[in-house]
């Protein structure tokens, strides 16, 4: 019941089902004019039996002709099938109230106890008849010694004991099969109780009764009038009857041939004619060549019931080939949860769903160059991604909408992996970060900036050896993180102008080096400019890559081996030489090869190779750090032509190398001058004949013990070097290279998409698709559906047009139809996503609806059928599989496919039917004036309403509002169905076609709304223990399934309907259960009421006395799909996941000790934590606390 104003006027219309509309007095047999059927002739008999005097053979009168029928077994075994049941009543009902005195019981009492005793002897003397029907006579002896005889022998001892007079019937006039004594007879029981019970007596009694009639009719039609045991003067009897039946029925008739010649001839109301169906075909050849299916082309369906054949025709001309259908790919990108049992059910080649919410199913996109050759040190690498203006002020406006985003801020926005050899490399998101600067004056540029370091000790950043083909570039896979994919609509709005990649490196050690003498072998201590280095003795240094892309920064690291350790440094070592020297005095001057000359060609850079230690002793030190080297002068922030240098330098070398030349001091070392000034030393010293003369020390040979590189270079990426780089979109089917930068990630609508793959079409590419729709999952979606249409034309995918769809029979997949393409301007896939010897066809949906659920089948090569010969045909539409093959043999077709029922069809009106409609039309004359003309309305106009319910002044809010009616309409399942146990809906175009019919009808000013019911989910949770011997699997899933036709019976069983508010038990839930053979017993029975995926009835959901019902009136509680069945063993249970601690029968008393509870509604979860008190019988004290986690 609900409210539906403040006055509290309760809403008592639930609405009108197909099964109400029918009327009983439309029955042929509602009135009779003359009513003696064969009950009233066989009562009628015996009594008038009693009132005919008898004559014996002396001529002597002798009573009456009763026993002469009485006696007979056939008439006693007809009275037993036709007694009156009905009189089997209490009398009134004394003892029901305390203010009736004792003795206006016991009166009571005795009545029905005599009441009763007379039914059963009126049943014994029948009985004593049936010798001739032995079997029967046992089985039914049987029957009353087992239900009535207790109810016999208590009668006649409560008669003994409360009653003076002697009884109506003696006890010894029944058979004994009437003394069973019964079991433990309390014979001081109160009258009140013993009253009582013999009002249950009567129950009892008229439920045996009813089974023993049963019996009786069966036996006396399928045993007594076959065996020829009847005797001649009572066959006669019912041979008189069955003649007087026929004149009998002819009189009863004339009512319906009265109603049926008003309505016909009068009314002139038509029946309804038959309506011939159509039936989907799919035709498979294997021909090189196309083959033509022609119109009319005759196709049989079996025979009739008279041995006819059926025959059907070809609706449309059809081309078929030998194409056939690879592979169908799925994509979903909604909230919506599509489950692969449902899509393409039906389908018989390879087929996926692909969920971007599971965490294998990747999305984003690769960038790969030559610049990310990374094999040594730490490196910095930043990434900045250069949008164009327009998709950066429409990816703010999106992506302002969502609160979850601060300024901007993505933290850990892509799961980042690089190439090493033969795999990729993950990195820590620790390691990562990244910033969008977003400027709206546009004063500056706006950039997605990702940072990655790499540090000394990861794996080097190569190519992956085993793509060396399709990829040549060492690269870096981005992923988007799960986190931010309900952002991804925002991101793919991005469009690419360039991508620029900034690294950073330090310490690089794998350097090519050489020097005058040639290649040079950095991994022992080496001398960079030869063993006796003069001016101009050159130090060249390069690199397979660095050198060849714009410089920013470069810093050279020498350590230097071997140097005079002394004070001073070189001014104390060299102060024997006859020049002066100091630690900064050996220079070298700095240049760089560019297209094969050195430059700057004059005024180069000077460089000092040493430095003093940072002290006051002016020591040399062994380390010396080059950062002053000049960028510009050296053009090395411009980029090279080279593509790589795998050796040191040569002759054949174009770029890439820096190149030092000692230009300082002019005498180099010494070395040339070592000599000279060795011998005018010791010239000097003999000379002097003094030993104060020191003598020269050797000259110093610059070695290295070694050298590296500190780097900063910088690369952009656009259009006009395409050729050195790769940017491909990551699928979760693979990855496709992206010959122009457009969009950062690759496109997919904000809902499902739907790939089609189609092989062997080189002979025809104009296609004839059926979509087999499941309705009853479509409707739910269909109303908002919009679907988009493409195909590829090898490079791009290209949007349909008129010219490309020919037709559209599923009306954006709302309900099962062909859609005929014409693909000709489709070519193969070139982009290595997928196979390249396949069309491909594209369906999306725009507005974040998913569809894949409603896909059951796809068949190709298809067209309609329609029934030929349907007037001599039994059904409305033709069975599955039923059309096999043409009338005419077809060589060039090597089977047809019927898979699904045929539709459209419609029988015959029936005169029941036919009546209904009838009255119903005179009643509201096609108009809808009150609430049941509404249903009555739409009920009659559309068949696959289940249940309508209108409701006066209220509006589509379901709030009071005169002059408004709101009308909920239920589907009804059919038999044909593709799912059955599915809350179905009408489709938006169904629902249009309703009001539609209803707009000429409905009086002026009134406004009026039909939708769909509100479907609410009732969903259980519970531990079970079976019993031994059952599988625990399949009865777990039995038990769902059971549970699931138990609280929605309408969406199982043809029979049921549907009922708008009905409520929902733990009780009656727990009963079924309990019932079910393989069940021992459950714990922890909760029942949660989901609405709008949220549960609410937290707080009662584990009471087993908890009732759940419909939050609005439009509201219908049907099952969920999945119940939480969990297995245990008995012995203990710990309730991991739920709400209670219950058993069926157990009284729990559950206390909320301390309550938190978290909503969340996309995940459906519940935390919160209970106290669980003992049951009132036990006294033991100890208690539980424990927190559950429910995610539905």
């Amino acid at each position: 019941m609900f409210y539906l104003d403040i006055n509290k006027t309760y809403n008592q219309n639930l609405g009108l089902s197909q099964k109400d509309r029918f009327l009983t007095a439309l029955e042929k047999d509602y009135f009779l004019v003359d009513e003696f059927d064969f009950e009233c002739f066989i009562n009628f008999i015996s009594n008038y039996a009693s009132k005919i005097t008898f004559f014996n053979n002396k001529n002597i009168l002798d009573g009456d002709w009763t026993s002469f029928f009485n006696n007979d077994p056939t008439i006693s075994l007809l009275k037993v099938a036709f007694y009156k049941t009905s009189l089997i009543q209490p009398k009134e009902n004394y003892f029901s109230s305390t203010k009736k005195t004792k003795k206006k019981i016991l009166e009571n009492i005795s009545v029905n106890i005599n009441h009763l005793i007379k039914h059963f002897y009126d049943i014994e003397v029948s009985i004593a008849n049936l010798l001739p029907f032995s079997d029967f006579k046992a089985e039914t002896e049987k029957l009353i010694s087992l239900e009535l005889s207790p109810i016999f022998c208590k009668c006649y001892l409560y008669h003994d004991q409360f009653i003076e007079s002697p009884p109506s019937i003696y006890q010894n006039e029944f058979g004994d099969f009437w003394k069973k004594s019964p079991n433990e007879v309390e014979l001081n029981k109160d009258f009140r109780v013993i009253a009582k019970e013999c009002q249950d007596f009567f129950k009892k009694t008229n439920l045996v009764f009813e089974s023993i009639k049963a019996t009786a009719t069966n036996y006396f039609e399928q045993k007594v009038v076959s065996s020829k045991k009847i005797a001649p003067h009572i066959g006669l009897l019912i041979t008189f009857h069955k003649i007087y039946n026929e004149a009998r029925n002819n009189l009863n008739s004339i009512t319906f041939k009265h109603h049926d010649y008003y309505l016909k001839e009068i009314l002139q109301i038509p029946l309804k004619s038959k309506k011939p169906d159509k039936v989907h075909l799919s035709f498979v050849t294997s021909n090189s060549q196309s083959v033509e299916i022609l119109k009319g082309e005759e196709l049989t369906a079996g025979t009739n019931e008279d041995g006819k054949e059926i025959i059907y025709k070809i609706d449309k001309t059809i081309l078929i080939n030998s194409a056939t259908i690879k592979e169908v790919l799925g994509f979903t990108f909604t909230s919506q949860k599509n489950d692969e049992k449902f899509f393409l059910n039906r389908f018989d080649f390879p087929k996926k769903v692909i969920d971007f919410e599971i965490l294998e199913n990747r999305i984003g996109f690769s960038f790969g160059s030559e610049i990310l050759s990374l094999e040594e040190g730490i490196r910095k690498i930043t990434f900045e991604f250069n949008f164009s203006k327009n998709s950066l002020l429409t990816f703010h406006e999106s992506i302002s909408s969502d609160s979850s985003f601060n300024n901007l801020s993505f933290i850990n926005l892509f799961n980042i992996s690089y190439t090493s050899g033969e795999d990729w490399v993950d990195i820590p998101s620790s390691k990562v970060e990244s910033k969008f600067n977003f400027f709206e004056n546009q004063t500056k540029d706006s950039l997605l900036q990702i940072i990655i370091l790499i540090d000394n000790i990861d794996p080097p950043i190569t190519r992956l050896e085993i793509d060396n083909n399709d990829n040549p570039f060492p690269t870096f896979n981005f992923y988007l993180n799960k986190d931010y994919l309900h952002a991804y609509h925002s991101f793919k709005l991005l469009n690419l102008n360039s991508i620029d990649v900034d690294v950073e490196i330090i310490d690089v050690k794998n350097l090519l080096l050489s020097n005058d003498f040639g290649e040079i072998d950095s991994n022992a201590p080496f001398e960079p400019f030869g063993s006796q280095p003069i001016i101009d003795s050159s130090f060249i240094i390069g690199h397979p890559t660095f050198f060849l892309y714009p410089i920013n920064d470069i810093k050279i690291n020498l350590e230097w081996y071997g140097l005079p350790l002394v004070e001073g440094g070189f001014s104390s070592y060299y102060n024997e030489y006859p020049w002066d020297v100091n630690n900064e005095s050996f220079e070298v001057k700095v240049s760089y090869l560019r297209n094969k000359r050195w430059v700057p060609e004059q005024d180069k850079q000077v460089i000092n190779l040493f430095q003093d230690v940072p002290d006051e002793s002016g020591a040399v030190s062994n380390v010396r750090r080059i950062n002053e080297i000049n960028i510009r002068d050296l053009e090395l922030h411009l980029p090279s032509l080279s593509k790589k240098n795998m050796t040191p330098y040569n002759n054949f070398c174009n770029d890439g190398f820096l190149k030092f030349d000692l230009c300082y001091p002019l005498e180099g070392f010494g070395h040339q001058q070592y000599p000279e000034i060795v011998r005018e030393s010791t010239m000097k010293s003999v000379k002097n004949k003094k030993n104060d003369v020191n003598p020269p020390n050797e000259p110093y040979t610059p070695t290295l013990k070694s050298i590296s590189a500190d780097f900063k270079i910088k690369m952009s990426y656009n259009q006009e070097n395409c050729t050195d780089f790769k940017f491909s979109h990551i699928h979760p089917i693979g990855n496709k290279k992206v010959k122009e930068l457009g969009s950062l990630l690759p496109i997919y609508q904000n809902g499902s998409t739907l790939i089609i793959s189609i092989n062997n079409t080189d002979i025809n590419k104009q296609f004839s698709i059926l979509f087999q729709i499941n309705e009853a999952l479509s409707n739910n979606v269909s109303n908002d559906l919009m679907l988009k249409w493409s195909f590829n034309n090898g490079n791009r995918w290209v949007e349909m047009n008129d010219k490309h769809i020919l037709v559209d029979q599923t009306f954006d997949f709302k309900s099962s139809g062909i859609i005929e393409f014409n693909l000709e301007d489709s070519n193969f896939d070139q982009s290595g996503l997928f196979d390249p010897n396949v069309l491909l066809i594209k369906a999306e949906s725009l507005n974040n609806c998913s569809f894949l659920n409603c896909l059951q089948d796809i068949l190709l090569h298809a067209t309609t059928a329609s029934c030929h010969t349907f007037n001599e045909v039994s059904y409305a539409n033709i069975k599955p599989n039923t059309i096999k093959d043409f009338k005419k043999t077809k060589d060039d077709v090597d089977f047809i496919q019927q898979k699904y029922y045929g539709f459209g069809g419609v029988l015959k009106e029936d005169t029941d039917g036919y009546f209904m409609r009838a009255a119903e039309r005179l009643r509201h004359k096609n108009r809808a004036v009150s609430g049941k003309d509404y249903e009555k309305i739409i009920l009659e106009k559309f068949p696959k309403v289940n249940r309508v319910m209108c409701l006066s002044n209220i509006d589509v809010s379901l709030n009071i509002s005169p002059g408004n009616i709101l009308i909920v309409v239920v589907p009804k399942i059919f038999e044909n169905s593709n799912l059955k146990g599915i809350a179905s809906c009408f489709s938006s175009s169904e629902i249009q076609e309703m009001e539609k019919f209803l707009e000429p009808i409905v009086p002026i000013g009134v406004n009026y709304k039909i939708v769909n019911p509100l479907y609410e989910r009732v969903k259980v949770k519970f531990s079970l223990k079976l019993h031994n011997g059952f599988d625990k699997k399949f009865y777990i899933e039995k038990l769902n399934e059971g549970i699931k036709s138990f609280i929605s019976p309408w969406m199982y069983n043809l029979k049921d309907q549907v009922e708008i508010g009905k409520s929902i038990s733990s009780a009656l839930i727990l009963n079924y259960i309990d019932k079910q053979e393989y069940v021992d017993h459950i714990v922890n029975f909760s029942l949660f009421h989901v609405v709008n995926d949220l549960i609410i009835n937290q707080k009662t959901a584990k009471s087993n006395t908890a009732e759940i019902k419909p939050t609005t009136l439009a509201s219908v509680l049907v099952s969920d799909n999945q119940h939480i069945i969990l297995s245990y063993d008995g012995d203990s249970e710990t309730d991991n996941f739920g709400v209670n601690e219950m058993m069926i029968d157990t009284d729990y008393v559950v206390d909320y000790a301390n309550e938190q509870e978290n909503f969340a509604q996309e995940n459906l979860t519940i935390e919160k934590s209970y106290k669980i008190l003992p049951t009132k019988e036990d006294n033991n004290p100890v208690s539980s606390n424990f927190t559950f986690y429910i995610s539905v």
